[in-house]
């Protein structure tokens, strides 16, 4: 399959993957690692357009299937931000030694998050043990995306090894 057919049938391959992944409940380390790295191989061999399409929708589809709890949901603009930004960040970051494309686009799609995070709870006034809670769950958010983007590129080479 090749031109736009092909493109939109592997996104959609992807976003349905996503979706179980998100439907199992697995423990959200796990999950968000093999969303991540989900978001790094549609990249990888389906293009930019298409895994920020999947960056932006997967933290709307973790809404649906009720992995994400419904008192986060204030945070999806800022997850489908964090997640394009990982997406991007990687893109600029393609030609650089791996240390540099595991830890930078990591790092920028925790802060966007983390940021949203802190000014959802400066709103809405949480208290400081609920702001360590979600400060805590989010912080989870960098190391998930290194991960993620150390399986994509673990599998790649894999791939291109045959």
């Amino acid at each position: 399959m090749s031109g736009k057919t092909g493109t939109l049938t592997r996104t959609a391959l992807a976003l349905a993957l996503v979706t179980a992944i998100q439907m199992l409940h697995i423990p959200k380390a796990v999950s968000g690692a093999l969303v991540n790295s989900i978001l790094v191989l549609v990249y990888l061999f389906v293009g930019l357009r298409a895994s920020l399409w999947l960056a932006f929708l997967s933290p709307l589809l973790a809404l649906f299937t009720q992995h994400l709890p419904p008192m986060m949901s204030p945070l999806l603009p800022f997850i489908a931000l964090g997640n394009c930004l990982l997406i991007l960040t990687y893109h600029q970051c393609r030609k650089f030694h791996s240390a540099v494309r595991l830890m930078v686009p990591a790092a920028v799609k925790a802060l966007a998050i983390i940021a949203g995070g802190a000014l959802v709870s400066n709103l809405i006034s949480l208290s400081r043990p609920l702001q360590a809670m979600l400060s805590a769950i989010l912080g989870l958010q960098f190391f998930t995306a290194v991960a993620g983007v150390f399986c994509a590129e673990y599998a790649v080479q894999k791939i291109r090894k045959r």
